[in-house]
């Protein structure tokens, strides 16, 4: 499967010895981190590699995405990955997020960021909070998983915040792509099993005060999974993307430069 990344290494000044390997979340690509976190991270002096997943964006797969499972994901992190050496930090939102969680537990990394991601529990309930019950049946049926989303003005709510320009939104709504209807159906349930840290890698976690996907509470069950306090921050639940990005950005480079890296 050829996998498509965006490489810093050559534009970089590495003022960081560790590189940032980033994850997409579902309907995403690489694009969701190209805009305004690879840039800053890059002007920092962070190497950066930024993938978009088998199925996604300039990937191969797209004709079989429905069959890629989260386990499929994690070896397409490690493929990657295991081309930076020993130390990397890999950094995941939503469903990038579990696939960061389930990497760790297969893989040491230098450590992992998650921004948003999916409760422990699966994402049922938030898929009952936003979709109905006969568009739900009709993903069921059609195993399009793209219905989901395909309400533009719903699907703002859930990625962003309705503050965010129309414009601005269009945007991003039209780099949308499908989803797995594997990897959604497995992250509808609980999807992490066993010691969910077993090689000890620090962990940072972040949540959107606003995310129209995931509550608050369900971040924080997240947190105490891995016995960290989460840090929350106005916005929705792309917060990459959100007006106070850099904020974002910067509370991962203070935590980043808190563990040596």
């Amino acid at each position: 499967m050829q996998l498509d990344a965006y490489d810093t290494a050559q534009t970089t000044s590495q003022k960081h010895a560790t590189p940032l390997v980033f994850i997409h979340g579902a309907w995403c690509g690489k694009w969701v981190w190209l805009d305004k976190f690879v840039p800053y991270f890059e002007k920092l002096g962070y190497r950066c590699l930024a993938m978009d997943l088998r199925g996604h964006g300039e990937s191969e797969g797209k004709e079989q995405v429905n069959k890629f499972r989260i386990e499929d994901y994690v070896e397409d992190v490690q493929s990657v990955a295991r081309k930076l050496g020993d130390r990397f930090v890999v950094i995941g939102h939503s469903m990038g997020g579990a696939v960061v969680e389930r990497f760790i537990q297969k893989y040491s990394a230098a450590a992992a960021v998650l921004i948003a991601p999916p409760p422990p529990q699966g994402v049922s309930a938030s898929v009952s909070r936003n979709v109905s019950r006969m568009k739900l049946l009709r993903m069921l049926l059609t195993k399009n998983t793209f219905l989901l989303v395909k309400d533009q003005k719903l699907s703002k709510v859930m990625f962003f915040t309705k503050e965010m320009a129309d414009e601005d939104y269009e945007i991003h709504y039209g780099r949308l792509g499908n989803e797995s209807y594997s990897a959604i159906m497995e992250l509808n349930k609980p999807f992490i099993k066993g010691d969910p840290n077993p090689f000890a890698v620090p962990v940072f976690l972040i949540g959107a005060s606003k995310d129209g996907l995931f509550t608050p509470d369900e971040i924080k069950a997240t947190a105490n999974q891995y016995d960290v306090t989460p840090v929350f921050f106005d916005g929705g639940h792309v917060l990459m993307l959100e007006e106070n990005w850099k904020d974002v950005a910067g509370s991962i480079n203070d935590w980043l430069i808190s563990q040596g890296f």
